[in-house]
């Protein structure tokens, strides 16, 4: 074999070397297409999201100014994958007890029940106890925030 022909067979083809840079400029925009839906498909989700929880606040105010009871404000609130849970000032939990503030252990007692002692596996039947006063505490407005 002469030396031009080992010399040539050393070094990768031109086709080669032009395949794998295209593979590579595809990689790399795939990855920047993939990243781009997530980023504008999750700011898209939560916008809608915080817009269907603004919605639910106007609805609760609206509720409790026409004086609804705390198992109406979870009828009425729910659905739509969001969880309602109400806790009325004497700590009667109704709607979804799994829900707690971030940071807050879950309540004590027993598994099936709340923290008041009633059933809470059954959120279609919440208990039915009258709230100090007769309404339940107001939300804060989500206008006043900082």
């Amino acid at each position: 074999m002469s030396s031009a022909a080992q010399a040539r067979t050393a070094t990768p083809s031109l086709r080669r070397r032009v395949t794998a840079a295209v593979l590579g400029v595809v990689a790399v925009l795939l990855v920047l297409v993939v990243v781009l839906v997530d980023v504008l498909l999750g700011a898209r989700l939560e916008s809608d999201l915080d817009s269907r929880l603004r919605d639910r606040v106007v609805q609760a105010q609206q509720l409790i100014a026409a004086g609804a009871t705390p198992e109406e404000l979870v009828t009425g609130l729910s659905g739509q994958q969001i969880r309602i849970k109400v806790t009325t000032a004497d700590g009667e939990v109704m709607g979804d007890p799994g829900l707690n503030p971030p940071g807050t252990p879950p309540p004590a007692g027993r598994p099936d029940r709340g923290p008041g002692g009633d059933r809470t596996d059954d959120p279609s039947s919440p208990p039915a106890a009258p709230v100090p006063g007769g309404r339940p505490p107001v939300p804060p407005d989500p206008a006043a925030a900082p």
